[in-house]
């Protein structure tokens, strides 16, 4: 009895503790020393799992800590300073009567006596959560809350409401950061004279990947365009396809498809295009690119793009990436460097400097982050800072997006190098040219052109407007954002040209499929209309090439004269009707020769017919 009275008195806990520890003291210490190590190397290699929240709150936007951070604990310390004082002050004035009040209102009580008459009076017990739910502190007499509840509970409020800020400011700080911190220097539509841009769209590109890939098991990823060997390409990863080959099988090289002509121009295969990838963009768990980076090289970086390259020697991987530099409450991206990834695992890390003297990363224009460019341009609208993005708007310029691909999009302009363009429109309803911005692909330089106040230049969003309103025989197209649009045609992905130091838009008409290009469409953005047309064959790409280059078309003299836009007719038969019989003869010519584009050769006749008879009835 007197052992089971001194248990009760312990406390169950403390027996069933005491009890387990003598008769097992070894273990006990076994798993404290072998326990708490395991736990940190379990933690410290799943770390990877949590990067999400620990780059959202400490690495990218601090003040999503901070400022809570800061708020709570000065609401803290400010309220617990009060009460010290406050009770400092109390305990020297006059005491209090002996009534105190009960948990029931207007009924006054006698403070607990001693027992027997003799000690001290006798102590309420502690204060109970249920209690405070029910009567609230003052339910028991003079007792007081304790010291730091009030300071806690100000503390939780204060840090919630700095949360809220935070969240609401923080993207304006960020974007005020990478403004400040980047310098746009001045730009000439004369600079970026006959550059060379691709002539086939994103979603075509990406279409005729899938469409060319021949294999089972694998999966075009990552569509990129590079330069590569003088020559615009869209390149993708062969990534395993399918949960268990993804968990796995490795990847197994890249493909490119051409960006310089509207013809698929599929490559798959050769030694510049196969390789098993020890470490691959598409491939999960460890034996991801991603994974492997933040793991070994950089924790608190981001990788921007993964662009797979063919070489001589093989494929390989570019992968440029984004670190974040700043203080406490702001952090802003900027250029890393780049992973120069190979097939055997090797993984370089070339700062910016190693990344521009290297020739294969520097020529295929995928060194400066594309992710970054946008940062960039979309930073422009703090030029007059925060207060005016948000309240007033004098100036402001923002990215004239549209459907599809988004920009920068990547243009080689010769002297200048590879550079990401973009078209900048004011903030609001209106639909003009108001700028035009580059970033180097190589260095990070950016560069601004402002059209004139008196200028009016239509923008890329409206250019669809026009050539969706501009008569092509044979094509009808589908009504902007309809669902039933089959066997119809689209106009998609206005890019910037400058042939002749002057802003053209460059569209592409393609079939609700999107498996090619039908045809090229330059807009003339001072005159907004319709400049040029060029159908989807191989003369109509060398003469849209030839116009980006020269700004003059096919057949133009040097002085302007002799002006021909492929609707005027031509000599030696060269009128819409004849031209399309010519390129009819053509692609049965070429049917009859090929062996693995017969089916886009077949489709393209039948364009051509409908094309031919529509001119005919004309």
């Amino acid at each position: 009895e007197g052992a089971a009275a001194g248990r009760s008195r312990r406390g169950p806990a403390a027996w069933l503790s005491h009890s387990w520890i003598a008769g097992h003291r070894r273990a006990a210490v076994l798993v404290l020393v072998v326990g708490i190590p395991l736990t940190f190397v379990g933690a410290w290699e799943l770390r990877l799992l949590f990067r999400g929240p620990y780059m959202l709150f400490f690495v990218r936007h601090p003040a999503l800590t901070s400022i809570p951070l800061l708020a709570g604990a000065t609401a803290f310390l400010l309220h617990a300073a009060f009460k010290l004082a406050r009770r400092q002050l109390r305990r020297h004035a006059t005491p209090p009567e002996p009534e105190r009040r009960s948990r029931k209102r207007g009924v006054r009580v006698q403070a607990p006596k001693a027992q027997n008459g003799a000690g001290k009076a006798r102590r309420r017990p502690r204060y109970s959560l249920a209690e405070f739910v029910r009567g609230g502190w003052r339910g028991r007499g003079e007792r007081t809350p304790p010291l730091l509840f009030g300071p806690a509970l100000s503390a939780l409020l204060c840090a919630t409401s700095g949360f809220v800020f935070a969240v609401m400011v923080t993207a304006s700080w960020t974007g005020a950061a990478i403004y400040e911190h980047s310098d746009y220097g001045a730009l000439t539509l004369e600079m970026l004279r006959n550059g060379e841009a691709r002539i086939k769209p994103y979603e075509v590109a990406q279409q005729q990947s899938e469409n060319g890939l021949n294999s089972p098991t694998e999966r075009p990823t990552n569509l990129h365009i590079v330069k590569l060997d003088g020559k615009l390409l869209w390149t993708s990863v062969r990534d395993p396809d399918g949960l268990f080959r993804i968990l796995s099988k490795p990847t197994r090289g890249v493909m490119s498809v051409s960006a310089g002509s509207t013809a698929p121009a599929v490559r798959q295969s050769g030694a510049e295009y196969d390789s098993d990838f020890r470490y691959g963009p598409g491939m999960r768990i460890s034996d991801n690119l991603k994974w492997q980076v933040y793991k070994k090289k950089c924790f608190g970086c981001d990788v921007a793009e993964m662009t797979g390259v063919p070489t001589p020697s093989g494929p390989v991987v570019i992968a440029p990436y984004i670190r974040y530099r700043g203080n406490w409450f702001v952090r802003r991206p900027t250029f890393g460097g780049v992973y120069l990834v190979h097939p055997d695992g090797r993984i370089e890390d070339l700062s910016p400097e190693q990344a521009a003297r290297s020739a294969l990363v520097r020529e295929s224009g995928r060194l400066f982050p594309e992710k970054l460019a946008r940062r960039i341009a979309d930073a422009y609208k703090f030029k007059r800072g925060i207060w005016n993005r948000l309240f007033v708007h004098t100036d402001q310029l923002e990215v004239a997006d549209t459907e599809g691909n988004r920009q920068p999009f990547l243009q080689d302009f010769g002297v200048l190098g590879p550079q990401w363009v973009t078209t900048l429109k004011p903030r609001g309803g209106t639909f003009t040219t108001a700028g035009v911005m580059t970033t180097d692909a190589v260095n990070g330089k950016t560069r601004v052109w402002l059209s004139g106040r008196g200028q009016s230049l239509i923008g890329n969003q409206k250019s669809l407007d026009i050539v969706r309103g501009e008569s092509f025989p044979g094509i009808d197209f589908a009504e902007s954002g309809g669902s039933d649009a089959g066997g119809k045609f689209r106009v998609i992905e206005p890019r910037q040209v400058f042939p002749g130091g002057r802003l053209h838009f460059l569209l592409s008409i393609i079939p609700d499929a999107a498996n090619r290009v039908t045809m090229s469409v330059i807009v003339d953005a001072d005159s907004q209309r319709v400049a040029a047309k060029f159908p989807a064959t191989p003369e109509g790409d060398a003469d849209l090439i030839t116009y980006l280059r020269t700004g003059r078309l096919s057949g133009e003299s040097a002085d302007g004269s002799e002006v021909t836009d492929g609707r005027e007719s031509r000599p030696e038969g060269t009128d819409p009707a004849s031209t399309l019989r010519r390129l009819l003869r053509e692609n049965r010519g070429e049917q009859r020769s090929a062996t693995g584009r017969v089916s886009d050769l077949k489709a393209q006749e039948r364009d051509l017919r409908r094309l031919l008879e529509a001119a005919e009835n004309r």
